[in-house]
């Protein structure tokens, strides 16, 4: 029998971005006055139906809010009862404060051989499959603090249209959150497009790790004035390249010049503005240099 064995893999995680992407989709209900109709009555059940859709796509793992856990089965010697009604009951510790916004899903398969067995995984840290992953998101976010326990569950009906009807709950304190979801009439969210990390992954600041990796700090880490600033645009700061044809001395952009201003405390709209008319005074005087040569 392939696959020998399965495993359902679920964890808690937070994406707002997701969250809010749903919710907007319903904002067309808000309306109160909508050619004289009020729609606002209809804008709960509006909710609830795209809630109900299990989001297929990837993500990357530091959306997860937690560890996962499995549920196994066994397809040579398990019945196959066990798969009309799955129900996982799962206690989590919160890995880190936040909003948990679902349950995050994938599946591991095992093809036991005679001689070695092979494992295909749809989890998000291998290789991407057809198969994707997929998120069930609650009614409304959960807060946590770090190491907060979370308990709940997930069951998974088997109904006549060769799927699950999915129910989802999760509490922690007083709060209880839950959905109920159609596995059948899933929201196919992928793009194609590289997984970044959530923001507030990094430990460093991104925009210096940025300048640093394309040259454009300066290495005594100075902090500049307004005054020579511009002076230095036309002369210290600038970058000179020869053409061997026609000589011509090429003024670096004002971002270059900008990016080693990143210290300085002072710096401002005012300080942009004036180094994009100073650029622009240079760049039109070498041009009447040129025409006149």
């Amino acid at each position: 029998m392939f696959p020998s064995r399965g495993e359902l893999h679920i964890a808690l995680f937070n994406d707002e971005g997701l969250y809010i992407e749903q919710t907007s989709k319903a904002n067309f209900w808000c309306q109160e006055s909508f050619h004289g109709v009020n729609l606002s009555s209809l804008r709960p059940q509006a909710l609830a139906e795209i809630f109900k859709q299990p989001v297929v796509d990837t993500w990357h793992v530091n959306c997860l809010m937690s560890g996962s856990i499995k549920w196994t089965i066994d397809f040579e010697k398990d019945p196959e009862s066990l798969l009309h009604k799955i129900h996982v009951p799962f206690e989590f510790q919160a890995a880190k404060a936040g909003h948990v916004h679902g349950i995050a899903s994938w599946f591991d398969v095992a093809f036991i051989g005679s001689t070695e067995t092979v494992w295909l995984s749809t989890a998000p840290t291998e290789p991407l499959t057809h198969w994707y992953q997929v998120r069930c998101l609650f009614d409304r976010p959960l807060m946590v603090y770090g190491g907060q326990i979370v308990r709940g569950a997930i069951r998974m009906l088997a109904n006549e249209r060769q799927s699950y009807d999915v129910e989802i709950w999760a509490e922690s304190g007083q709060t209880r959150v839950s959905n109920t979801l159609d596995l059948k009439n899933p929201l196919f969210r992928y793009t194609g497009t590289t997984v970044l990390p959530p923001a507030g992954c990094a430990n460093e600041s991104p925009s210096d790790a940025l300048l640093q990796n394309a040259g454009l700090l300066s290495t005594g880490q100075m902090d500049y004035t307004v005054h020579n600033m511009i002076n230095g645009f036309a002369g210290n700061y600038c970058g000179t390249h020869t053409n061997t044809t026609n000589p011509v001395s090429v003024v670096e952009p004002p971002i270059a010049v900008a990016a080693q201003m990143v210290h300085t405390q002072d710096v401002n709209r005012d300080i942009f503005r004036i180094l994009a008319q100073s650029h622009s005074q240079i760049m039109q005087g070498q041009n009447v240099m040129q025409t006149g040569q």
